[in-house]
């Protein structure tokens, strides 16, 4: 318990001196675009491997062996190809939000019903990084799970609501470092246990517990997150140049491979230390109690980092698409507040029973199979798109991917998705209005 007050009086610390520093909208949602190529890449990274990439992707790689590297692999796809086809076009505007460069393009209706989608998909993320968070505060000490949730999610909540985007892609940098050593020394230390268990391992990527359909769920619903993600986008639109940017986008799908197949790795190391009827989101820390020299310390601030990285991020995003894109009023004290409004539901959320990979695959669901295709295509031409054609698209591929998540049927998923494709470009052969000015300027007001 005193190794998470310890560890995350830095991050409350960090806050408070990057609060000093906020004197408008641009230095509390985008960083002040000051962010340079490490630091872009680093934030990148920390965001994407939270409690799914730590935890639950463990866990996978315990169950089906080295394919559960397709978890991070499905995003780093997608991640190259935003950096390819997307990255100089969203940098074009100095925008504070991924909805708001094509805002003119999609629409205010259909840009605000997206935007409640993210907020939405992005809110059940945060759920999950709350439950990890509040399982793992409930295993270092003698706390009830309810309340141990609930001082985890305040950690998060405090410093993120102090200091805004400054001080999660600082607060980032430090974390990865964590993560990355702590990562490193857990799987030395299972290597030199047991050297045999490296020997056993089978690099293949495909297998018959882990299928072209279950890579095709993960390929769809992460890759797609990655190619048009708003939290990915807050970091690009944060960095100081399109060259940092670019270097950046570079940093982070290098680390991520990495960190795929290292967390790959231990997950399948660790049934030589643990029992195979261990729960999947157990799995690391069990691995991790059988092993000497403090390693159980080194996992605990290897979760805090990972899971620290990820909900901050997650927050931070969802209050600011609501501010600027739902209320078209980038405030600092509005996005404040509503921060508290959206932990408190992320909490209701938290506490629900879901596993981690449950509360991820639900949000990514939802968001992929009805606002990705729509915004891709918006930001790929200079054409408005059909006003009742994008709507329409939205709402109704929205419903799909409800009912396909209710019934748990990955074909209404795929179903949903498809009429995406086709009703975004549908209302991209409809359009006619060329864009001739930039999305108007929004309210500076704090």
């Amino acid at each position: 318990m005193t190794t998470f007050l310890l560890y995350s009086s830095i991050f409350i610390i960090l806050a408070f001196f990057e609060s000093r520093h906020l004197h408008n909208h641009e230095d509390y949602f985008v960083a002040s675009r000051k962010a340079g190529t490490i630091q872009t890449g680093f934030s990148i990274i920390a965001s994407c491997v939270g409690a799914s990439a730590t935890i639950g992707m463990c866990g996978l790689a315990f169950s089906v062996g080295l394919p559960a590297i397709w978890w991070l692999l499905s995003g780093v796809l997608g991640l190259i190809i935003l950096r390819v086809f997307l990255l100089k076009r969203l940098r074009e505007q100095r925008s504070l939000t991924m909805l708001e460069i094509v805002r003119n393009r999609l629409g205010h209706k259909t840009t605000k019903l997206c935007a409640l989608i993210i907020v939405v998909a992005w809110t059940a993320i945060l759920a999950a990084q709350f439950s990890a968070m509040g399982s793992i505060v409930s295993q270092m000490s003698e706390m009830r799970s309810i309340d141990a949730l609930l001082l985890g999610s305040c950690v998060i909540v405090f410093y993120t609501v102090l200091g805004g985007q400054s001080a999660v892609m600082k607060s980032d940098v430090i974390q990865l470092t964590v993560m990355v050593l702590g990562l490193a020394a857990l799987l030395s230390m299972m290597v030199w246990k047991n050297p045999s268990g490296i020997e056993s391992i089978k690099f293949e990527l495909f297998n018959d517990r882990f299928q072209f359909e279950d890579w095709s769920r993960f390929a769809l619903l992460i890759g797609g997150s990655y190619i048009v993600c708003p939290m990915l986008f807050s970091r690009f639109l944060s960095s100081r140049s399109d060259a940092s940017a670019r270097k950046g986008a570079a940093v982070a799908i290098a680390g991520l491979t990495i960190l795929a197949f290292m967390i790959a790795l231990i997950g399948m190391l660790a049934r030589h230390f643990v029992d195979a009827s261990v729960a999947s989101d157990e799995v690391l820390t069990a691995a991790a109690a059988q092993l000497p020299y403090g390693m159980g310390v080194v996992l605990t601030l290897v979760l805090i980092s990972a899971i620290l990285s990820s909900a901050d991020s997650c927050l931070i995003t969802a209050a600011t698409v609501v501010s600027n894109d739902i209320f078209e009023h980038p405030s600092i004290r509005l996005s404040r507040a509503i921060m508290l409004i959206l932990a408190a539901a992320a909490f209701y959320l938290a506490s629900s029973g879901k596993t981690i990979l449950d509360l991820m695959l639900m949000a990514n669901n939802m968001y992929v199979c009805s606002v990705v295709a729509p915004v891709f295509t918006a930001l790929c031409t200079r054409k408005t798109l059909h006003r009742p054609t994008i709507m329409a698209t939205v709402i109704f591929c929205a419903f799909i991917a409800l009912i396909g998540e209710w019934r748990n049927d990955f074909t209404f998923s795929v179903l949903a998705f498809s009429l995406s494709v086709l009703g975004s470009a549908a209302a991209h052969l409809l359009g006619e209005q060329r864009m001739s000015t930039p999305t108007a300027p929004l309210s500076l007001d704090r």
